[in-house]
């Protein structure tokens, strides 16, 4: 799935997720909240009970503006959409639910106010959309097969492009996960960047290059597989970076933040196997450093 987010700068909160087949209330709330939060919740003191989920979901979601893509959902069955509902209900005045489905029967179930049949665009019709792309999400990498798919989304060649999250639902294949990155280096104007989930070992040259010199804002969410964090310290523009759930890294050193002309705001979370961080080396214009659920 490929979301433009032009239309979703006025949301205080962008959550997305792929449903397929399986419609599990519990699992779908918890993976709403952890999209909420921007972080995998805390293994240590877990929260497991649907109601549990409810109830900080609605704390989380309550008075603001969010918006809510639920991807490829199969099931019909209203009963369960009534459940998964009640917190959002609690969500600010004009937030939205936007449910693609191939099935029309889950329009009728969800009470949606307007249903959208979408036409194949023609090939012309694609490349003049994707162009012109300022803020682009490309969801469930996990899927992609070929590598050659990521070549020939050329994303490089997106000079408009500002916003790039790249996600996949969950950890993939290492050799396969890092070609895949590898191929989906953006142009280097890009301002923000978020990668979720991606499995391999290390990350591909391009991530933390020195040539993404208007990179300002840089999420690395999930990333399970590494176990150093990447240099990142000479992209000269960022200002806010977000480490978070990434199981099997130790420690952070100078390695990972040396320089960092810019950065304000560090933000190192659910990183439980994290022993040791020089506070010393610090960047000179660290404005806050939030540390938790690290050892």
């Amino acid at each position: 799935m490929i979301v433009d987010y032009k239309g979703s700068l006025n949301f205080e909160i962008q959550a997305w997720d792929c449903v397929s087949e399986e419609f599990d209330v519990l699992k779908l709330t918890k993976v709403i909240l952890e999209e909420v939060t921007g972080q995998a919740l805390d293994t240590k003191t877990p929260i497991s009970s649907l109601n549990q989920l409810q109830l900080e979901l609605k704390r989380k979601l309550e008075i603001k503006k969010f918006l809510l893509v639920l991807d490829d959902v199969w099931s019909d069955k209203q009963a369960d959409w009534e459940i998964l509902e009640a917190p959002l209900k609690f969500g600010g005045e004009g937030s939205k639910i936007v449910v693609t489905t191939r099935n029309e029967q889950v329009a009728l179930a969800v009470n949606s106010v307007a249903t959208y049949h979408l036409t194949e665009l023609s090939v012309d019709e694609s490349l003049g959309k994707l162009q012109h792309l300022r803020e682009l999400g490309i969801l469930n990498l996990q899927n992609v097969v070929s590598v050659q798919d990521a070549l020939e989304a050329n994303l490089k060649n997106k000079k408009c492009l500002k916003m790039l999250k790249l996600n996949w639902a969950y950890l993939t294949e290492e050799k396969h996960a890092r070609a895949l990155l590898g191929q989906l280096q953006p142009q280097a104007s890009v301002e923000q960047l978020i990668i979720c989930r991606y499995g391999g070992t290390r990350f591909p040259d391009w991530v933390g290059d020195s040539s993404f010199s208007n990179l300002v804002s840089l999420k690395l969410d999930q990333c399970k597989n590494r176990s150093c964090l990447p240099s990142l310290g000479h992209l000269e523009s960022l200002k806010d970076l977000s480490v978070t759930a990434f199981d099997g890294v130790s420690s952070v050193g100078p390695e990972f933040y040396f320089l960092f002309p810019s950065l304000t705001h560090l933000k190192i979370v659910n990183c439980p196997e994290v022993e040791s961080f020089l506070a010393e080396v610090l960047p000179l214009k660290l404005e806050s450093l939030e540390i938790c659920h690290c050892n």
